[in-house]
């Protein structure tokens, strides 16, 4: 729904000139918010949608101006001169949002040197997994790009500070020292970097999930809003965005290893998620077609432990954008990759050598504690899903 048809719906039991009077506040007052929402990073049409969910279904508004109408002449003008400016006075104190600053990190910790000088100084069980890897992912080089994408650096440290004044804002009780938060039973630890102490947004989000009953929902696609009860956090700035994708990773992954489990998981099998939207790159790029737009989460699994996370299922969540997101980038983008259906043939796929896609939608418009739950009993069929590689560029002759 574009402004125009949200104000022509919400104006519709007002007629003549109090309906163009309305008409012209109510815009005012979208524009505001549509610049405010632009400050904070949002492309337009992010922008339009909170602005449009923040004013709330236009019948509403529409059956309150109808009220509005029927007073006495004398009063009619008041009261919806007070409505309007009800409006826009919620609008502006909704425009308040705390904004979380992240940080770039990238983890030192995982070394992605894979000569065979390097892999003499490993323990032989590990070198020899990582060799297997070669055989099975393309070569030395193709593991090596794997294991740098893998590491790269994201933005989902937030700094502890904005964090904590955030949360004391919305009401929860809250305990806090210079390395961890408490909600309620839920407490997380801080991490240094130089001076200042960050949380990570894994963190957040396993607080919020385990330390409250609010309903927790989150929207946009980059610098997204955390919805916690009535409080808004927006999470990262233009310069340093946090991936909407990123945040689902406490949410979902209990109820994906649960499903894995029930369709035949071994226990020596290892499940993982992988926060690496922010870290796709050129070409070769492997593209997913879906039925329509939306987030989506792919589960993948490898014929052998990988190098790096020693999984052999990952998932990964996406934003389809025309119909289709970028799911791998780099050589592995070019490996052969089969679509399944069910979680079973997902396994047994494993099993078999093959490495496999499952793909899920979610439904983000729900509570972050349910976004996964119907999705994990519906898997999409194969036949929606069609995979296709972006080759890179030719080099000129």
């Amino acid at each position: 729904m574009n402004a125009d048809t949200y104000i022509r719906r919400a104006t519709l039991t007002l007629t003549g000139r109090a309906r163009r009077d309305a008409a012209t506040e109510l815009r005012g007052a979208i524009d505001d918010k549509l610049h405010r929402y632009a400050l904070l990073g949002l492309n337009e049409h992010d922008a339009l949608t909170r602005t449009l969910a923040d004013l709330g279904d236009p019948r509403a508004l529409s059956a309150q101006y109808a009220h509005v109408h029927t007073l006495p002449a004398v009063t009619r003008a008041l009261a919806l001169g007070a409505l309007l400016t009800a409006t826009t006075l919620t609008l502006g104190a909704v425009a308040q949002n705390t904004v979380l600053h992240p940080v770039p990190y990238q983890n030192q910790n995982i070394d992605c040197d894979y000569s065979d000088a390097a892999l003499a100084q490993r323990p032989a069980a590990e070198a020899a997994r990582i060799r297997a890897a070669f055989q099975q992912q393309g070569g030395r080089a193709t593991v090596e790009a794997t294991c740098r994408t893998y590491r790269e650096h994201s933005h989902q440290y937030l700094r502890f500070t904005d964090v904590t004044r955030a949360l004391h804002a919305t009401g929860l009780h809250i305990q806090q020292d210079a390395t961890s938060l408490t909600i309620q039973n839920a407490t997380v630890a801080a991490e240094r970097f130089g001076d200042e102490a960050y949380l990570h947004t894994d963190a957040l989000i396993f607080a919020l999930l385990n330390g409250t009953d609010l309903p927790i929902s989150i929207s946009g696609d980059r610098t997204p809003t955390l919805q916690v009860g009535q409080a808004t956090l927006v999470l990262g700035t233009p310069d340093a965005p946090v991936f909407t994708s990123d945040l689902y990773s406490m949410a979902i992954s209990t109820t994906l290893q649960r499903a894995l489990q029930a369709a035949g998981l071994d226990a020596a099998a290892h499940f993982t998620t992988a926060n690496d939207e922010g870290a796709m790159g050129a070409p070769p790029r492997l593209q997913v077609q879906t039925p329509k737009d939306g987030q989506y989460v792919v589960i993948t699994a490898y014929a052998q432990a990988t190098p790096v996370c020693h999984c052999t299922f990952t998932a990964r969540v996406r934003t389809a954008r025309s119909k289709q997101f970028t799911l791998l980038s780099g050589p592995t983008a070019t490996q052969p990759h089969r679509v399944v259906s069910t979680f079973t043939d997902l396994v047994r796929a494993q099993r078999a050598g093959q490495q496999a896609l499952l793909v899920l939608q979610l439904n983000p418009s729900s509570d972050l504690r349910t976004v996964i739950s119907t999705a994990a009993d519906y898997p999409l069929p194969a036949a929606q899903v069609k995979l296709s590689v972006q080759p890179a560029p030719q080099r000129p002759a």
